[in-house]
């Protein structure tokens, strides 16, 4: 990808983000844990350690309440930093329910970004480095029981 139509993609998923507003759903961040970069220890339940050379990647929110019939889609940010590993360009592509995988975006080893409203439980982002096409690391959006 030319350098000008990744500074055209940039602008146009920041637009883009400024332009919707986030639906009040829970969830806190999900801090992935790393596959085989970097390294992490388990803190206690539902919480992950990173060690400084580990790869950070997060979705918020990451969870969505299974409730209603409507489309149910939400809005999340990623925000990711993989320049302990020395990674120059990651690319994060979605999966949906169907096991499809799509390219979401491509960006430099630190990032953040704002997805549509398109984000539904079982959707999985994946964090893969562009030159060596390895997962860095993976988070599932989960459901969360109506109550």
């Amino acid at each position: 990808m030319g350098t000008k139509a990744f500074a055209a993609l940039v602008s146009w998923l920041a637009v883009a983000g400024c332009s919707q507003e986030a639906p009040s759903v829970p969830g806190q961040p999900a801090v992935a844990r790393p596959h085989p970069v970097g390294s992490a220890t388990d803190a206690g339940a539902g919480q992950t350690s990173l060690s400084p050379d580990a790869a950070v990647f997060s979705m918020t929110p990451d969870s969505i309440r299974a409730c209603g019939g409507g489309n149910g889609g939400i809005v999340s940010t990623a925000k990711w930093d993989v320049t302990a590993q020395r990674i120059h360009e990651v690319a994060i592509y979605v999966i949906d329910a169907k096991g499809e995988r799509k390219l979401w975006l491509a960006g430099g080893a630190k990032g953040e970004a704002t997805t549509g409203k398109w984000v539904f439980p079982d959707s999985t982002f994946r964090l893969v480095g562009r030159k060596s096409g390895e997962t860095i690391s993976e988070i599932a959006i989960r459901a969360l029981p109506c109550s």
